[in-house]
């Protein structure tokens, strides 16, 4: 089956409206099949698809068989949450509506049990059942009370972001946005209302996109931050165009499509909104800087990271969407750089001191800052200190849920697994080897972004 099917046009369309029939018309327009043949696709031992349930379901006949839902995501590999679904590994049967916001507080779990726990409640922000058809909104009247259930949802994804990382609430998001989206196709408003519902759900799907890429699903990222992006031009949505194009340029990066990551970040600090929001050109000078370090121009990767710096100075308070740039994330930022052109010995300070000053609210970013820390160690060839600092990312994974920052961890313990006769490396490896698996965790060969 093509990857990339479900980014088809006529899908696509289907998709945002829940017109199921509509997904199978285009699947089997785009895949040759006559309606025979999709259903003997669609059928295993546990779903049965006839010829004339494909008819029908063409026909307008609407699928509220979670499992048929399921069926034609698994095959056609849809998204499950584009067919208004979460996933079975996280919310099998969570359903997708907005409901009285979580509380995060301060005094979050700090152990895997608790963890998990804490990301079940955020369940209690979607509430609709699966199977019922956006298309059942038409004429609903939309008012103030559910924009600011959405505006609620948004603040909280992006707080359990900072705590947690994106594995395990970017399908929420998605939902949430999804949801969003259909009051925005189908509902009933006046004028002010709709711009609201538009701009809440541009920032919902640039959320999405960015919980997608922090979990590893590169694909869904990219689909959601492309949709926050017409979002922003249809609402003119200046603040969301820099945020959308920002993290653009930082999955381009993490794609190897490095001149590209230059393109957005370059967009954004051309842009008239960022210079009026100076640390929006922090933000896009730091993943200016990022392209050109992977791409191995330190001369263009230090001239960024200067004009970040000087930005910087002159920031000022930060909107509450970049809150969490402040002069840990800087530190960081830079760390990184220097980390991919080779440069260990200035890559160490920089992320310690990300590390030793991180706000305790950002509790990914210290996991992630930690396994950065800890591999600089290793590059720079001192492997007792790269192993105990390692360790302590160790700890700092089990609080979050972040492919990224389990990418480093996994990546450490390869490194450390070629020196069995040095015991601290072997305690880090049995270490890693017995935790509990973060979902979404990988190997890469290099720095991830």
């Amino acid at each position: 089956m093509p990857a990339s099917l479900w980014e088809l046009a006529p899908i696509r369309q289907a998709l945002r409206a829940d017109d199921v029939g509509g997904v199978l018309v285009a699947a089997r327009a785009a895949l040759g099949l006559s309606q025979a043949g999709l259903a003997g696709l669609l059928s295993d031992e546990s779903v049965t698809f006839s010829q004339a349930k494909v008819s029908r379901i063409e026909a307008g006949l609407a699928v509220k068989d979670i499992d048929d839902r399921r069926r034609i995501s698994d095959v056609l590999g849809i998204p499950a949450e584009l067919l208004g679904l979460a996933s079975g590994r996280s919310f099998a049967r969570a359903s997708l509506a907005l409901r009285p916001r979580v509380t995060v507080t301060a005094e979050e779990a700090t152990v895997p049990m608790e963890r998990r726990n804490m990301l079940t409640g955020a369940a209690a922000l979607i509430a609709w059942t699966v199977g019922r058809p956006w298309t059942e909104l038409s004429g609903q009247r939309i008012g103030p009370a559910h924009v600011q259930q959405a505006e609620d949802a948004l603040a909280q994804f992006r707080a359990l972001d900072d705590r947690y990382g994106g594995d395990g609430i970017h399908e929420l998001a998605a939902g949430t946005w999804q949801r969003v989206q259909a009051l925005l196709d189908h509902g009933s408003y006046d004028g002010e209302t709709g711009q609201r519902l538009r701009v809440v759900a541009g920032r919902l799907a640039e959320q999405a996109g960015w919980l997608s890429f922090d979990a590893g699903r590169q694909d869904q990222a990219r689909y959601y931050l492309t949709e926050a992006l017409t979002a922003a031009r249809t609402a003119d949505d200046a603040d969301l165009e820099m945020l959308a194009l920002g993290s653009l340029s930082l999955q381009a990066s993490r794609l190897g499509r490095l001149r590209e990551a230059v393109a957005f970040a370059q967009r954004v600090q051309e842009s008239p909104a960022a210079r009026r929001t100076p640390v929006a050109v922090v933000m896009a000078a730091t993943r200016e800087a990022r392209g050109h370090a992977l791409g191995r121009d330190p001369s263009a990767a230090i001239d960024a990271m200067l004009w970040a710096d000087k930005a910087f100075s002159r920031a000022g308070n930060r909107p509450d969407r970049f809150a969490y740039l402040d002069e840990a994330q800087l530190a960081a930022s830079h760390g990184y750089c220097w980390a991919a052109l080779g440069r260990p010995d200035k890559a160490v300070p920089l992320f310690a001191e990300a590390v030793e000053h991180h706000r305790d609210g950002y509790r990914r970013n210290h996991a992630l800052w930690s396994g950065y820390l800890a591999r600089a160690h290793f590059a720079a060839g001192d492997l007792d200190r790269a192993a105990a600092v390692g360790l302590t990312a160790l700890a700092a994974n089990e609080q979050v849920t972040s492919a990224r920052a389990g990418e480093q961890i996994a990546a450490l313990r390869d490194g450390l697994a070629a020196h069995p006769g040095l015991a601290v490396a072997r305690e880090y490896v049995e270490r890693f080897d017995n935790r509990e698996v973060p979902a979404g965790a990988g190997r890469p060969a290099a720095l991830a972004a």
